[in-house]
């Protein structure tokens, strides 16, 4: 699997180190991209977590790491880009606190 093997370089980490991190003994792991092995659902899910990025990117069906943002995303993302300094600031403050909650689930 050519993706897995790309986002594992474009980390600097060892395959090992990715392998610890999901669980899975690191031969697995290597079966997985050197495409000796292919992955089912949940092991796809994990790796699309790990890495944040989607299915299809990491099976080689679009160059997009991650999703389109719906419409009401992108109105969000207008709405706030929009916002003058001092408030976007705030609302970066108020923010912070959920970011950091996130950034650690993704790191469990």
């Amino acid at each position: 699997m050519t993706r897995l093997r790309e986002l594992i370089e474009e980390r600097s980490i060892t395959q090992q180190a990715v392998a610890n991190d999901l669980g899975w003994p690191r031969r697995t792991l290597n079966n997985y991209v050197c495409g000796t092995r292919e992955m089912d659902h949940a092991g796809i899910c994990k790796v699309c977590d790990y890495f944040g990025c989607t299915a299809d990117y990491l099976l080689g069906r679009t160059s997009a790491r991650l999703p389109a943002l719906t419409d009401e995303q992108d109105e969000l993302v207008r709405t706030y880009e929009a916002l003058p300094l001092a408030i976007r600031q705030a609302v970066d403050g108020l923010m912070a606190p959920y970011r950091a909650g996130s950034e650690q689930k993704k790191a469990l």
